[in-house]
């Protein structure tokens, strides 16, 4: 869907929700009939909540899948009569659905609709920004995707870390982090909140000073936030070591393994294996770092804890 399209669909929305409101100035659901909708009706109207201009979705998203008050929604989305606007869209649905006149879709079948929608949503937009990335690309997939701070909503989860109201408000970030674990519950997310102001001038300093005999250096990738190096020993085993500075969020497909914490040197550090490729994810000095690969989890302890400023 084009910006021109989203933005005269968003200009005949805001004319129809105040003609709706100068006609029923103390409207509500009261006076509706709630309707219960089967699970075909459910992903069909998930797909419906999709077409919708996007403060159409990000009200529902909010009142639906996080739970937000509208006063909390109208401050971090800057969206007026949040509360006007779910009652219309609700209404909007519903009409679109097929039911009859005074009848309403009931918040039981909007909740598991929204959450559906919303799951497809952030897919979207996850890969489509993932699948620019051309020039990065490691040996496994990583599922690599750089956050930016930006004020448009791209992303709901990613503005949503980047928010005022997300470090502030202890509750508001609550809601959000319980739906994240239920929404991305087959991913981790690694994501680097560091005070410092980091650059890649700083990052190039750092480099291995250990790294397991008969493996040599194949490629370097270097790009804005990040550097890569690839090594190989020749008999298909392999190690990377990703560095990147505070603004990457990295996601990793751990679906169906443990995460193990461990210490290194003073710090945290995270540890899993999957599909034999094994993974050390930490923090050091303000930035971000992953070693992975083919050989022992020893061997990539070892690597980890060599990475140094020279």
């Amino acid at each position: 869907m084009s910006e021109k399209f989203e933005e005269l669909l968003e200009l005949a929305a805001i004319a129809s929700f105040d003609k709706e409101v100068r006609r029923n100035p103390n409207w509500s659901g009261r006076d509706y009939v709630e309707v219960i909708l089967g699970k075909k009706q459910q992903i069909e109207l998930a797909k419906k909540i999709l077409l919708l201009p996007p403060k159409g979705m990000f009200v529902l998203f909010s009142e639906f899948c996080f739970y937000l008050r509208p006063l909390e929604t109208e401050v971090f989305f800057g969206i007026e009569n949040v509360k006007g606007y779910t009652f219309y869209y609700q209404k909007l649905l519903s009409l679109v659905m097929g039911l009859e006149e005074g009848q309403i879709i009931s918040n039981e079948s909007m909740e598991p609709a929204c959450k559906r929608a919303l799951q497809k949503y952030i897919k979207k937009e996850f890969y489509a920004e993932a699948s620019q990335i051309t020039s990065y690309q490691p040996r496994i997939k990583v599922g690599f995707k750089k956050v930016v701070k930006k004020v448009a909503v791209a992303t709901l989860i990613a503005a949503m870390s980047f928010s005022m109201m997300m470090v502030a408000n202890a509750e508001f970030r609550e809601k959000v982090i319980s739906w994240a674990i239920e929404i991305f519950e087959k991913y981790s997310i690694f994501e680097l909140n560091s005070d410092e102001a980091q650059t890649i001038e700083n990052l190039q300093k750092y480099a291995p000073s250990y790294i397991p005999s008969g493996f040599k250096l194949d490629n370097t990738v270097n790009q804005p936030s990040l550097i890569l190096f690839e090594y190989s020993n020749g008999n298909s085993n392999y190690l990377d070591i990703l560095m990147s500075i505070s603004d990457t969020r990295v996601y990793m497909d751990t679906e169906g393994v443990s995460v193990e914490e461990l210490e290194m040197l003073g710090s945290t550090a995270y540890y899993y294996n999957k599909d034999d490729v094994k993974c050390i994810i930490f923090e050091k000095d303000g930035f971000h770092f992953e070693v992975y690969g083919s050989i022992r989890k020893e061997d990539l302890i070892m690597v980890a804890e060599g990475i140094k400023s020279q």
